[in-house]
């Protein structure tokens, strides 16, 4: 497990006597340029009558986040002057939605498996991917396989060269 981050570490170790063969922790990151949230004023808020709400609602255009909420104000009028007393903003709802694909693939050039993470929502960017597959067994990189063709035979008690049909045990060197 050398090589991970300490905090991965961690977590496999104590993961890792539950059975899990792939831990994956990723950091996600979703960017969001300033939007307009549409409100209506609503009186008679019921706390007294110089108190104003008002309400408001936000979803953006991909349908990922939803917020809700209410910014109360008092408003009172003095003579000709309006004096405005700023409240507070209660967020009464606030839903993210992100979909992943996130999976475990062998990388063809190294032979290694990789964990992946692909958002589904192109405003969404994964800051850090780290990942752990935890499958304890070794390949032992041995081939059972049926072969054929020309070298060393043993014959009624003979050790020659000829052609030859069988089965052979083999380690692989290159791998096409």
């Amino acid at each position: 497990m050398e090589g991970y981050s300490k905090e991965l570490y961690d977590e496999v170790k104590s993961l890792k006597n539950r059975g899990i063969k792939v831990i994956t922790k990723f950091n996600t990151i979703y960017k969001v340029d300033t939007f307009i949230v549409d409100n209506t004023v609503v009186d008679d808020i019921g706390l007294n009558k110089d108190e104003y709400r008002l309400s408001w609602k936000y979803n953006n255009s991909d349908s990922t986040r939803f917020l809700e909420g209410n910014s109360v104000f008092s408003a009172k009028i003095n003579g000709e002057e309006l004096n405005i007393t700023p409240g507070n903003t209660f967020i009464t709802r606030d839903e993210m939605s992100l979909d992943f694909v996130v999976g475990v693939v062998e990388n063809k050039k190294t032979g290694f498996d990789e964990i992946f993470v692909t958002p589904k929502n192109p405003n969404i960017t994964i800051g850090s991917l780290e990942g752990a597959i935890l499958d304890g067994k070794k390949k032992l990189g041995i081939n059972l396989s049926i072969s054929g063709g020309y070298g060393v035979v043993y014959t009624n008690g003979k050790i020659g060269f000829g052609p030859f049909i069988g089965m052979s045990i083999s380690k692989p060197i290159l791998k096409f």
